[in-house]
């Protein structure tokens, strides 16, 4: 079935679903941890995963270094990425953090075209740029920036970029071995949750402090979980079918869905600036340069 769909609309329903979660998980971290809340979006994320895989593409045998790379993928992507991705939105904040995770884009088409072999021509270069330089404008906010913030805390969202601009090219060396999208995304997963309650029992200051459990709390962290899964199911799909120097600055316009739908439904506290403008235009040009740049 998703055969038939092009790896880079996949991509852009993965920016659509990651957009929704991302701004869920935002009332979540308001209470919780980004321990706590990593947890539970990579229980839910699980299930889903492997429950579609036990009801559908069930495989004959799994070889060792496909399983290998998929827990590879855990490791670096889901611990390195997502977990440093939360902490910082807690140290460095929310304005600042998808700025500074915009440096993934040049990590994933440098390690793509010196790993994987794939062309990155002008077009797709000027593309890749556009939209980096389009999500900055769409994030700024000089307000925020005025807030004095250690210099070393900036280094985590960096890290965190880097981290799972690796995790793509992992990914791509895992469907090598494996071709299922379903038990890679479980395998990556379970490996995610079982270093995130090891890093939590041997290192507890990484906990971080986070309120009692509400039912509200919960059922966002749950819905957002929800929408991360299927961002990611149909992330795994583009860049599984796909190539990652497209796949990846395409998902990158989750950033422009968002503050869309912040001017939808927030129009009385949300205002579109000339710089939202711009930074929109950039991040719409340039989506266009990648899909026919090559």
């Amino acid at each position: 079935m998703f055969d038939s769909l092009h790896p880079n609309l996949m991509a852009l329903l993965s920016a659509f679903f990651i957009s929704v979660a991302r701004t869920l998980y935002r009332g979540a971290l308001m209470s919780l941890s980004p321990l706590v809340t990593t947890v539970i979006a990579t229980i839910i994320t699980t299930i889903f995963a492997l429950g579609l895989y036990a009801t559908g593409e069930g495989l004959d045998h799994w070889p060792l270094y496909g399983i290998l790379w998929f827990a590879l993928v855990g490791a670096v992507g889901g611990l390195g990425g997502r977990y440093m991705g939360m902490i910082s939105i807690k140290l460095v904040g929310l304005a600042r953090t998808p700025i500074l995770t915009q440096t993934g884009l040049v990590w994933s088409s440098g390690l793509a075209v010196i790993l994987l072999g794939e062309r990155l021509t002008p077009l797709v270069a000027l593309g890749t740029l556009a939209i980096m330089a389009g999500g900055v404008l769409l994030l700024y906010d000089k307000k925020a920036a005025q807030r004095r913030i250690p210099l070393t805390y900036y280094l985590i969202p960096v890290t965190g970029a880097a981290f799972a601009s690796v995790s793509h090219i992992v990914r791509k060396y895992g469907f090598v071995h494996i071709p299922s999208v379903t038990l890679g995304m479980g395998v990556s997963n379970m490996t995610t949750l079982t270093l995130l309650l090891a890093s939590a029992f041997f290192f507890p200051a990484l906990q971080m402090k986070s309120s009692p459990f509400t039912r509200h709390s919960l059922l966002i962290t749950a819905l957002g979980a929800t929408c991360n899964f299927l961002a990611a199911f149909f992330f795994w799909w583009a860049i599984k079918d796909g190539e990652v120097i497209q796949v990846v600055p395409i998902n990158r316009l989750s950033i422009l869905i968002v503050i869309l739908f912040s001017w939808l439904f927030f129009r009385k506290q949300e205002r579109v600036s000339a710089q939202v403008i711009i930074g929109g235009a950039c991040s719409v040009l340039g989506a266009w340069a990648v899909v026919w740049g090559k």
